[in-house]
């Protein structure tokens, strides 16, 4: 059921999924293939007989990246559009599995196993209750595993965005911001506007440690000079924020 306090994200990610999915495999999304998926794979490393957990895999595409050494893949999404386009995009790998499902539900579901890392990549913060998100990932990695995540950046995506004016803008309160999606290369965006929970820093990791995790690394990913000289426009400051933390001791 939806939150009626809450914008429908499912909706919105459903809506989006194949104009997504056509920005990703183009290669047009920049910081998708020159930042984001170069720093997972970073803060992961050596994936190797290793089993993984992608929560919120959207089309399908980082989790089959990572299978290429990984043992096993399972990618976890709640909207439908996404996962069927992972689907029939990669479910003839036999070595990923796609589930439609919220990873609070499937946590509980008899399908969940125990996995070696998890990742998150630009989900966490489309979450309603991050608090609960955080919980269902500890509850089903093996002792101490890796946990790798990336998100919009709490305190400078606002001004790379100009979601709101400087002095308007509370860093210090959760609140909902609202936009059109749209990549660097490409001017049209997605066909609904998109959903991020801002939260600063400290909730993440107040969160992260309350449930048992421990924070090992956080970075502010940018491009190096080359890789930026792609982009448009120059990078200011850094857009993402990334995490790596060892999972729950058991």
């Amino acid at each position: 059921m939806v939150n009626p306090r809450f914008p429908d994200t499912v909706a919105e990610w459903n809506e989006n999924a194949l104009l997504r999915h056509r920005q990703i495999i183009s290669g047009n999304d920049l910081s998708y293939e020159k930042i984001l998926v170069p720093t997972i794979f970073q803060l992961v490393g050596d994936a190797s007989g290793k089993t993984i957990l992608d929560v919120g895999c959207g089309d399908g595409d980082l989790a089959a990246r990572l299978a290429d050494n990984a043992k096993k893949v399972v990618g976890v999404d709640p909207a439908g559009k996404m996962i069927e386009i992972a689907h029939r995009e990669y479910g003839h790998r036999k070595n990923v599995e796609f589930v439609n499902n919220t990873i609070e539900a499937y946590s509980e579901s008899k399908s969940a196993s125990l996995y070696d890392v998890a990742i998150a990549n630009m989900s966490l913060m489309s979450a309603p209750n991050l608090d609960r998100v955080i919980e269902s990932i500890g509850s089903i990695l093996k002792s101490e595993a890796i946990f790798a995540a990336t998100i919009t950046h709490p305190f400078f995506w606002n001004f790379y965005k100009h979601l709101k004016d400087p002095e308007e803008f509370d860093y210090s309160q959760e609140h909902i911001q609202r936009t059109p999606f749209v990549i660097s290369l490409y001017d049209e965006p997605l066909p609904s506007e998109t959903t991020v929970f801002h939260r600063p820093l400290g909730t993440y990791t107040e969160i992260f440690t309350r449930h048992g995790f421990r924070i090992e690394q956080i970075l502010e990913p940018v491009p190096n000079p080359d890789v930026e000289r792609l982009y448009p426009e120059p990078w200011l400051f850094p857009r993402f924020l990334a995490f790596k933390c060892t999972g729950p001791k058991k």
